[in-house]
């Protein structure tokens, strides 16, 4: 593995552990973006922000880490 993503409420335990917040997709490796575009996971989906899954109004934070 070469980076861990999360969609997460709690901000501040992940920057505790070395997450950063992602500012656009284009901090994941373009190969695991390609996988995850191909996942029917909806989760996935919110996380990637795909128009076919509902907005993030909850105000989860996309976070990640480069290991």
């Amino acid at each position: 593995m070469k980076q861990v993503f999360c969609l997460t409420f709690e901000v501040n335990f992940f920057e505790r552990m070395g997450f950063q917040v992602m500012s656009d997709q284009g901090q994941l490796d373009p190969q695991i973006c390609a996988e995850l575009l191909r996942s029917p996971d909806e989760g996935i989906a919110e996380f990637l922000e795909l128009a076919r899954v509902k907005p993030n109004t909850l105000g989860n934070t996309r976070m990640i880490i480069d290991l």
